[in-house]
């Protein structure tokens, strides 16, 4: 086999991509020839720095791939976290602890009520050293089996951060208008972070009409 032949199959012969008895033709011939066995040796040594740093760059793959997926983490976990403090602090989820929460009564009377009757209503109005709040109140009203109805206020009230924007409108305070006369089982419910707090709508009439004399 002439050198020029065997220096073109080198690359192949190295890959294993010769036949059988190419490769002993060849191996024959880098027995006989220093020139072509030199040159078949520094490409097998190419071939094995290729190698190792295929082989070293892999872990290295991992690593970033690793690196990757913790900063995904960290900083979904970083937006769920502010999100979280944004609720708590400034929409208000919260509710108020009842130390922090005061309660005054109006008994108004209406001649002209919006829909044209007269109508008497008491108003509790709450609030909290100034601070704005986020109120979440729910009327139901039950009529029993002898027709008579049962109405049931209740208010979940929690402390909020006002922000110092010109469209933040939030109140400083909550009104829960109390229609009257009811029924004597009317119900005005405060829930507070530390407990509930049951009020009978008779009472509250009662207690408003003594405070305006």
């Amino acid at each position: 086999m002439k050198c020029y032949i065997a220096q073109d199959l080198l690359p192949l012969y190295c890959d294993n991509l010769t036949s059988q008895e190419t490769n002993e033709d060849i191996e024959k011939h880098l027995l006989d020839c220093k020139n072509c066995s030199e040159m078949y040796e520094n490409m097998k040594q190419k071939e094995d720095i290729i190698e190792n740093i295929n082989t070293n760059i892999e872990p290295l793959k991992k690593v970033k791939r690793t690196n990757i997926k913790r900063i995904i983490i960290i900083s979904i976990s970083s937006i769920i976290f502010l999100c979280t403090v944004f609720i708590f602090v400034f929409v208000g989820v919260i509710p108020i602890h009842s130390d922090k929460l005061d309660m005054e009564l109006f008994y108004l009377s209406y001649n002209n009520y919006p829909d044209g009757s007269q109508r008497d209503v008491l108003q509790a109005v709450f609030t909290s050293n100034g601070n704005t709040l986020t109120s979440f109140p729910d009327i139901q009203t039950v009529r029993d089996e002898n027709g008579n109805l049962t109405t049931y206020y209740e208010v979940t009230l929690c402390p909020t951060v006002k922000l110092p924007f010109k469209f933040d409108q939030r109140e400083k305070q909550f009104v829960m208008p109390i229609i009257v006369p009811g029924n004597e089982n009317d119900t005005l419910t405060v829930h507070c972070r530390d407990k509930t707090i049951v009020y009978k709508v008779s009472e509250l009439i009662q207690k408003a009409k003594r405070e305006e004399q």
